[in-house]
């Protein structure tokens, strides 16, 4: 008798007369072709180095995230923007920063800071997708409850904001810090290394608007406030001294000129610009502009200076409009101005990595970007 033990059904699992009847090598098959999708999803999935990526605050219907946007162009030379992922956010934001600090260790990262309506400040990592938490918060409301005269009171991180968080800017040459600039007056400056805020200045008598820090002079901090100043901290001392200037309006917004190492603008509520040279510092706000520019008819809420061509500045307002202009000799003039159709311009951006793209966001939710040597004056006064 020939016994024959069965360790499986049908044909056997040892012998198969082609390899289409075998489950295991099927089985492979399917698998490699898996992976294979995997592999592509994957790579779907990746931002490449080669890139060009815009991440933009978005806000619909009480639903609050950072786009992260690609930029490419067609076969026809046509560009194409559209969302690779977003970021979820748990309140209205207001102002971003990004940064290569790399929180996770290592050389470089790509982390971008958000500031929103809440007193904390989220640092996402750009590099993951369908993240659900920041990788870090700077500051907030602590879990636990102060008490303040038998009443519940709110009990915030040490070190933390007070009110909304308006304005951020990352420290490029030290680069595990951060400012931030708040309603709540002050401007506080944060080693993202730690997580703690290592400064708190309070040289301001108002909101906060905005913060730059110096791409010349990295220990050199710019603040703008709706007490209608521009103040200079130098960051070696701690930020104890303090110069300032007075503006005709509240800031919306500042920027150092990349060109000129001592001069900077600020942008204003009430339509203007103005330029001023830090030479001419004062402790008692009495410098004096190099110049003012009425730049639009409405607050003037983002300014950008082109990283590459000297004397080339882009401005976006309330009213709508997004204007470049041609600073020579401090003698500003509109050389190119568009409706994008965007609604108020809240912000206008240069590209580092592609200098004459300007990347414009408005009130209607949508970006565009203005590939700014198709004007002809701009191409004449600036392309090289």
């Amino acid at each position: 008798m020939l016994e024959v033990d069965i360790f499986g059904s049908g044909l056997g699992d040892l012998y198969y007369p082609s390899n289409a009847m075998d489950p295991y090598l099927k089985k492979n098959n399917e698998d490699d072709e898996e992976d294979d999708d995997d592999d592509e999803e994957i790579e779907d999935k990746m931002i490449m180095p080669t890139d060009f990526v815009i991440v933009c605050a978005h806000s619909e219907d009480d639903i609050f995230s950072l786009q992260v946007n690609i930029l490419e162009e067609t076969n026809d030379g046509e560009q194409n923007i559209f969302v690779h992922h977003d970021v979820p956010l748990a309140d209205f934001p207001l102002c971003t920063a990004w940064m290569d600090f790399n929180l996770k260790g290592g050389e470089k990262g790509n982390f971008v800071a958000v500031g929103t309506m809440d007193p904390a400040i989220e640092i996402w990592d750009l590099d993951m997708v369908d993240e659900v938490q920041p990788h870090m918060v700077l500051g907030g409301l602590s879990k636990k409850k102060k008490k303040t005269k038998g009443k519940k009171g709110k009990k915030y991180k040490k070190g933390s904001h007070r009110s909304s968080v308006l304005g951020l800017a990352w420290n490029k040459e030290v680069r595990n810090v951060l400012a931030s600039a708040s309603a709540d007056t002050t401007v506080k400056i944060w080693d993202i290394a730690v997580g703690k805020c290592a400064v708190t200045l309070e040289h301001h008598d108002d909101k906060v608007q905005a913060v730059a820090w110096s791409p010349q002079s990295p220990e050199v901090l710019l603040s703008g406030s709706f007490d209608k100043t521009v103040a200079m901290n130098d960051m070696k001392d701690g930020g104890q001294n303090c110069h300032k200037w007075s503006v005709e309006a509240d800031v919306e917004s500042l920027a150092w000129n990349p060109h000129n190492e001592h001069s900077f603008v600020v942008s204003l509520e009430n339509g203007m610009v103005q330029a001023f040279d830090k030479r001419t510092a004062s402790s008692s706000s009495s410098g004096q502009s190099m110049y003012t520019l009425h730049a639009h008819d409405k607050a003037v809420s983002s300014i950008s200076f082109n990283p590459s061509a000297p004397n080339f500045l882009a401005t976006g307002s309330v009213d709508k409009m997004v204007k470049l202009w041609d600073l020579s000799n401090d003698k500003p003039s509109c050389i190119a101005s568009q409706n994008p159709k965007l609604g108020a311009i809240f912000s206008v951006s240069f590209s580092n990595d592609s200098p004459f793209l300007l990347a414009c966001g408005g009130s209607k939710g949508k970006l565009k970007v203005w590939d700014t040597l198709t004007e002809p004056a701009v191409a004449n006064k600036f392309s090289k």
